[in-house]
């Protein structure tokens, strides 16, 4: 089980995500790393561009079946964005990704969505 814990899930450029994600082994492994990422991607017409923009990485050691495993982050926003887009030919997505790369099987993977709104200029 993944769990995240995020404080502000909106933001702007040059903003910051501040959070825990909590996960919670179903049986003892032993995995190459854990990785919290930060990444945009855009889905919908033409191609897809996709980018991650920083990440925290763990070692961790053996991690017990039913032990819950903490890993905190912070992420800013560049200032180049882009920016949360929601339209009829084009999405832009941001999210935090989590992945716990076990070595001979599959990966456990989760994200949740974040937004990232224009930043307010001051006249």
């Amino acid at each position: 089980m993944i769990e995240f814990q995020i404080e502000n899930d909106t933001t702007e450029p040059l903003g910051k995500i501040h959070g825990r994600v909590t996960w919670t082994p179903e049986k003892e492994v032993t995995p190459k790393a854990l990785i919290v990422s930060l990444m945009w991607r855009t889905e919908g017409r033409g191609s897809e561009a996709k980018d991650t923009v920083a990440e925290v990485r763990q070692t961790p050691g053996p991690v017990f079946a039913g032990d819950p495993f903490e890993m905190e982050f912070e992420f800013e926003i560049p200032e180049e964005g882009p920016v949360t887009y929601n339209g009829k030919l084009i999405r832009v997505i941001w999210e935090v990704h989590f992945r716990a790369d076990i070595p001979w099987a599959w990966d456990v993977t989760d994200a949740t969505l974040i937004t990232v709104e224009p930043r307010l200029v001051a006249r």
